[in-house]
């Protein structure tokens, strides 16, 4: 069931690139944090129609080979998850293509893509069969058929006006015993609480819907999934947010492992700057 976050608190205010003032507010019963005024369904489509990096050649040159070592270490992951070699892989949000180009190169994965950006859907219909990427919402798309074994959404459902909605899409689309991977920005983390609107991934009309560890295993749970792990993992402290910049607040290199084992120690609680979840359905 959809949250109409009815009741919920008062947490700052904050302007986005274009000095527009933004109250992020949590909802006391679904425990989401959100952002007032809403974004308007033609304002995101206008802002993720030709989106940010991932529609620019260079990014796609550089990050297609850099990303093969991290990628190969997700599908093993994966793999062992879900106990299989032989998997038919669905990505929302599959912007450029190039986690589904490695994990078809690498494991011969069955792969299809949705994404809402047309021009970065075009490095994927490159990388990818052409009719195996769809431009558009999800709930719209012709592969939400009960064929897949794993759903990805990769730092995704924050940028999601309704996840509730794209969650039972998620669910149309997988095989019963079919798993969803989740990764996002934890707004329950050390990072938001200290933070706040200074953190990076504090982006007015950008990063919408707003998740903690117990918030996505409701919702999660409210979509019908089962057998939920939702963990939160890292340290991202020093990426900071101001104007339209966004930069990283350099430390010197024997901070380097601190920071590593800070990180490690903040995935065993709720606490860390990420979050990431395995649901399966019946």
């Amino acid at each position: 069931m959809k949250c109409n976050h009815n009741q919920s608190s008062f947490l700052f205010s904050t302007n986005d690139f274009e000095s527009k003032t933004y109250e992020f507010r949590k909802c006391r019963t679904c425990g989401l944090i959100y952002h007032l005024p809403p974004a308007t369904g033609e304002q995101l489509d206008q802002h993720y129609n030709n989106y940010g990096l991932y529609s620019k050649e260079e990014y796609f040159q550089r990050e297609l080979n850099f990303r093969k070592v991290q990628i190969e270490k997700l599908g093993r992951q994966l793999i062992k998850k879900l106990g299989s070699k032989n998997l038919k892989v669905l990505e929302i949000g599959s912007a450029n293509g190039i986690l589904l180009y490695w994990l078809r190169e690498l494991f011969e994965f069955e792969v299809y893509g949705i994404e809402l950006d047309p021009i970065s859907s075009e490095y994927a219909k490159k990388l990818i069969e052409p009719d195996h990427i769809f431009v558009g919402h999800t709930e719209n798309a012709p592969f939400i058929d009960g064929s897949f074994d794993l759903v990805i959404m990769n730092q995704v459902i924050e940028h999601l006006p309704d996840p509730a909605t794209v969650l039972h899409a998620t669910k149309k689309a997988l095989k019963p015993k079919g798993a969803l991977y989740i990764t996002t920005p934890n707004f329950g983390g050390i990072s938001f609480r200290f933070l706040k609107d200074k953190w990076k991934n504090t982006c007015p009309n950008d990063h919408i819907s707003m998740f903690s560890v117990k918030s996505l295993h409701r919702y999660l749970h409210d979509a019908g999934f089962k057998n939920l792990i939702v963990r939160s993992i890292g340290l991202s402290i020093t990426s900071r947010r101001k104007g339209k910049a966004e930069y990283k607040i350099t430390l010197p290199k024997v901070f380097d492992l601190v920071v590593r084992i800070i990180g490690k120690c903040l995935g065993l609680t709720n606490f860390g700057d990420g979050l990431f979840a395995y649901a399966w359905k019946e």
